[in-house]
């Protein structure tokens, strides 16, 4: 016999696709938006002490790619110890999408590099594990004429993911908690147009009708204090 014990004889349908398609473009999403947009905002810091960002963003990224490569192959392994059957690889599955959705929600609600670095390691070892679930199943319930197009589709939902998550953040006006992104204040030594130049995060859903101070734009809003260069909100 050179059959595989579990291995999925007959073609998936539509439905059994279009489900794992979706599975694996919420995984790029979650994943791929946060890297290219909403981390590098909450570590962002003073344009005078801008160093600390970068590095902060670097072993954030860094520490996180390093626990999902360790955790991928792990989960992997385990899962393939499981006893034989359609449904071996669910608790991987099921365990890494919740295990990345807990950490998402706590790292949009941190604040500071250690606690964000912290959420986004949770969400770096829970995307890990739910992939190395997904991409089991390929060879678990699909037969060889359909692994190609399967391969295909996770690979045309990364680039979709990215393009969604973004288009999506910025269609809702979405960002982080914080009013400015002055998380320090700069040394009283500086000048105090630098101090005041931080950009805002989150567009207001309202505008200030009777404040003097505001400047409309076609795009965004313009607020100008005495002393301070315009701060884009």
């Amino acid at each position: 016999m050179s059959g595989v014990t579990g291995t999925r004889t007959v073609r998936a349908g539509a439905r059994w696709m279009s489900l794992f398609t979706l599975a694996w473009l919420a995984i790029w999403t979650v994943q791929l938006t946060p890297v290219q947009l909403l981390l590098p905002l909450q570590l962002d810091t003073p344009e005078d002490d801008w160093i600390r960002g970068v590095v902060s963003s670097g072993l954030v990224l860094g520490i996180g790619g390093l626990a999902g490569i360790i955790a991928g192959p792990a989960a992997g392994a385990l899962s393939d110890r499981g006893a034989a059957g359609r449904h071996r690889r669910r608790p991987w599955a099921l365990g890494g999408v919740g295990l990345t959705a807990v950490c998402l929600v706590l790292t949009g609600i941190a604040e500071g590099p250690w606690a964000v670095g912290a959420g986004w390691v949770g969400v770096s070892v829970g995307v890990a594990v739910s992939s190395a679930a997904f991409t089991a199943l390929i060879a678990d319930q699909l037969p060889s004429s359909q692994r190609g197009a399967a391969s295909a589709a996770v690979g045309s939902s990364q680039a979709v993911g990215i393009v969604l998550g973004v288009g999506l953040v910025v269609l809702l006006g979405l960002g982080i908690s914080e009013d400015t992104c002055c998380s320090r204040p700069s040394s009283p030594s500086s000048d105090p147009r630098q101090r005041c130049s931080c950009r805002t995060r989150r567009p207001p859903r309202r505008c200030a009708r009777s404040r003097s101070d505001v400047v409309r734009s076609p795009r965004c809003v313009i607020a100008i204090s005495p002393g301070c260069s315009p701060a884009v909100w």
